[in-house]
């Protein structure tokens, strides 16, 4: 299972920058609170060109803020703070610092995020919880969109139980909630399915997609980036070359957008025929699910 940093990773080093065509960067020298209107940069290891490119006005990264320099003398940079939409982070000494990036981590992270959550519905996870009945509904994750199949235990036997979800359900602190219907005591086991929630950093485990599904969501974030992200013909000939390297060829005047949305669209279609063949569709009748067991 890999973190969202991981996924981030991936995006940038399968489809954004060649291993020979990396931005420009250093380490930071010291850890940098919030409020620093300042810091220094490491400069051994640059070229004179490379250290020319540090100037007045030129965006740098670290971690996913964006700074913009005010002022430069010597390796120390004055900056302004939580540019173009980012916000400002305490960094630690040694942290990476890119030289205006052209494509943000900020960005990238955001189009990863949005990948993952548009996953659902078309994809889901599921979740089983065994819990004790003590009234007639019990609460389940706000994630929860459904349930799969539900059973109740009577004695040392489990039975096969019918279930309502209830979305939206006021009395529940998730807003949802199910019914056993019939039952009102006993233990209940049910399979419940979860739509995808953005990660709440770059650390967060992305436990709930199956490691199959990480290159999809790779392609998710290019197709999200090609369509709000004008890309030199540089960038565009290595994306080129990753999209043939796995079987989908970009064709003579076809959009590169539209060769991502193509790969993605074949394994999407193919993450959905396996998740179909794996978790038979419940029965529903009259707002009851009968899970398909």
């Amino acid at each position: 299972m890999s973190t969202a940093g991981q996924i981030i990773d991936r995006v940038y080093r399968e489809y954004l920058y060649r291993p020979d065509d990396q931005p420009v960067r250093t380490t930071i020298t010291a850890d940098v609170a919030v409020s620093d209107p300042s810091f220094s940069y490491v400069e051994a290891g640059l070229t004179t060109e490379e250290v020319g490119l540090f100037t007045v006005g030129t965006l740098v990264e670290v971690n996913q803020e964006l700074m913009r320099i005010t002022g430069v003398s010597s390796n120390l940079l004055n900056v302004v703070r939580g540019e173009s939409g980012t916000t400002a982070a305490a960094h630690s000494a040694s942290s990476t610092l890119y030289v205006a990036p052209e494509f943000p981590r900020r960005v990238v992270a955001d189009a990863v995020s949005d990948s993952i959550v548009d996953l659902y519905p078309d994809l889901w996870h599921t979740e089983s919880v065994i819990e004790s009945l003590g009234r007639d509904w019990i609460e389940v994750p706000a994630a929860t969109t459904g349930v799969l199949s539900a059973m109740i235990q009577y004695g040392d036997v489990w039975l096969d139980a019918g279930v309502r979800f209830l979305h939206n359900f006021p009395d529940s602190r998730t807003n949802q909630a199910v019914q056993v219907e019939g039952w009102t005591s006993g233990r209940v086991m049910l399979e419940l399915i979860q739509k995808f929630t953005r990660p709440a950093s770059e650390a967060t485990v992305i436990s709930d997609i199956e490691e199959d599904w990480e290159q999809l969501v790779v392609v998710g974030a290019v197709v999200n980036i090609l369509s709000a992200t004008d890309v030199d013909a540089h960038r565009q000939d290595y994306m080129t070359e990753t999209f043939q390297a796995q079987g989908y060829p970009v064709g003579s005047g076809e959009r590169l957008s539209r060769a991502a949305i193509r790969l993605y669209e074949y394994k999407l279609d193919k993450a959905k025929r396996e998740l179909a063949r794996r978790y038979p569709i419940p029965v529903v009748q009259s707002g009851v699910t009968y899970g398909g067991f």
